[in-house]
């Protein structure tokens, strides 16, 4: 469930204790998700592609009442699915905006620079884009390091663990993807 948290501009002694607190109580209520396969993932998603993140921005909802962040990915390889475009764009939910921050530890978190093999799914249209979301939550989202090693984060999951590929050669990784398209 989402925390919603002072940032780290707060320097009020007040909020140290407070943030603390806090942030202690987001860690033992850590979401859980269904464990899913490569294959599964795969099967789930409409798009799956191979990018490096070229930027993020949070920013509140239309409605003021969550806090998004929007990544755009510079594309390098498409897996699955149809995508003529450049980048492509997928939000997440969670962020900071000013001095306000929305906590959701289910969710990928995306960096400037890294290299990443996002499972996707079309949420919207907005000014002409697709806004995409991630499938599985955390799950959806590995991180390809300088080894060509791809990563997932620890997933608080229930289910079938042994089926979620935590860390696998990148190679490795998208052949999984692609007998899973056939």
């Amino acid at each position: 469930m989402p925390s919603l948290l002072p940032s780290r501009r707060s320097r009020s002694l007040f909020a140290l204790p407070l943030v603390l607190a806090i942030g202690t109580l987001a860690r033992t209520a850590s979401a859980t998700v269904v464990a899913l396969s490569t294959a599964e993932l795969t099967e789930a998603s409409s798009l799956v592609i191979v990018g490096r993140v070229a930027r993020t921005q949070a920013q509140w909802t239309p409605d003021h009442q969550r806090i998004v962040t929007l990544a755009a990915v510079l594309v390098d390889d498409v897996v699955k699915g149809q995508w003529g475009r450049r980048r492509v764009i997928v939000e997440r939910e969670g962020g900071e905006v000013g001095d306000m921050g929305l906590l959701v530890t289910d969710t990928p978190s995306f960096a400037k620079g890294e290299r990443v093999v996002l499972f996707l799914t079309p949420a919207r249209e907005e000014r002409g884009q697709t806004i995409h979301h991630v499938v599985g939550e955390i799950q959806g989202k590995y991180q390809v390091d300088e080894r060509d090693v791809a990563k997932k984060k620890d997933i608080d999951a229930v289910g079938d663990v042994g089926q979620i590929d935590f860390e696998l050669p990148f190679d490795e990784l998208i052949a999984k993807i692609r007998r899973a398209v056939k």
